[in-house]
Parts: C-alpha cells; structure tokens; sequence
C-alpha cells in the first residue's frame, strides 16, 4: 500500500541520521487497520533500504498480527543491503520457532569471509531455533567468542552464558566442551 510506504518514508527522513523508532511509529499507523501488515509486507521489497529495514522493526513491533509475514522476513535474509539483512537475521528470534524456516538460509552464512558479525548472528539464531544442535554450533560460538570484535565476542559469549543457565547438562561437562571446542 503507497500510503504506507510514504509515511516510512517520511518517518525514516523526519528521523535521520538516527533511526526511527518503530515502537514510538507503529502506534501512529494503526489507522490503516487490516492493510497495515499487509502494507508492511508489501514495503520489504521497496527500492529504498531505509524503508525495508523500517518494515522488519515494524513487522516485529506488530507481533503477533504479524506472525503471518515471518516468511517474508526470512527472504530479507538475501537482501542486496547487509544493514536489511542484518535487521532480518537479528528481528527474527524474536519470532520464535515461528521463524525455524530460516536455518536453510542461515547454514549458508556459516561460511561467510568478511562478515563475522552476520556469522555469529546466524550461529546463534540457529542454535536458539533448533537446540538439538547446539553441540555441533558450540565450535562457531566458541571461536567468535575470542573475535577481535568486541561485538562479535561479546555476542557468543552472551549466547554462551545463557545457555549454561538453561541447557539440561552437567556445568563440568559444559565447561570441556566449551574448551576443546
């Protein structure tokens, strides 16, 4: 729908070089009623990155009204803009198990050159999605846990702290396999 791929817009402008806040915008586009999700879909294949990176905030803001666009949200995993696919792959657990579709898209970004950043997203979003496979992804988590980016490390080693809180295995048994990787 123009009308609301006009307001992002006008939204993404009104608010640069900061980002628009989707929280504080959705609420404002409400009157569009039943067209709005559809609306927001429909903006996820705009030319313009700002307004598809602003649609996946909201689509995420719109949950659970939104549950239907997770398969959109999951092609924006190969958007041509990394910040679009980067909101998509760090948007999607927020989803839930809702979003396990995506684990064919992310098995292709374990071997990113360059981009340690969307790797580790990937690895743990994985991880959350399918459990049963964190074992195998420990060694991913474990390498970028010692990153020279700060932020990379300090995702996998958040990961890694939650999930010694919630994973059902002996803390000593964590901890070797933590260490031989």
């Amino acid at each position: 729908m123009k009308e609301i791929r006009d307001e992002l817009l006008q939204e993404v402008s009104r608010c640069h070089p900061q980002w628009p806040c989707a929280t504080s915008t959705l609420p404002g586009l409400e009157r569009f009623g039943g067209d709005l999700i559809p609306g927001l879909v429909g903006c996820l294949a705009d030319s313009e990155w700002e307004i598809r990176h602003f649609a996946i905030c909201l689509l995420v803001e719109a949950r659970p009204r939104s549950d239907m666009a997770v398969a959109d949200i999951i092609e924006c995993l190969d958007d041509e803009n990394r910040l679009v696919r980067a909101a998509a792959i760090f948007r999607l657990d927020d989803f839930g198990s809702l979003a396990a579709s995506a684990i064919p898209h992310l098995e292709s970004w374990l071997s990113l050159e360059g981009d340690d950043y969307l790797c580790i997203q990937a690895v743990t979003l994985m991880a959350k999605l399918d459990p049963s496979r964190t074992d195998e992804l420990l060694v991913d988590i474990r390498k970028a846990a010692t990153n020279d980016n700060p932020i990379v490390s300090e995702i996998a080693l958040e990961f890694l702290a939650k999930i010694r809180e919630t994973l059902p295995f002996h803390e000593e048994n964590f901890r070797q396999a933590v260490k031989s990787g």
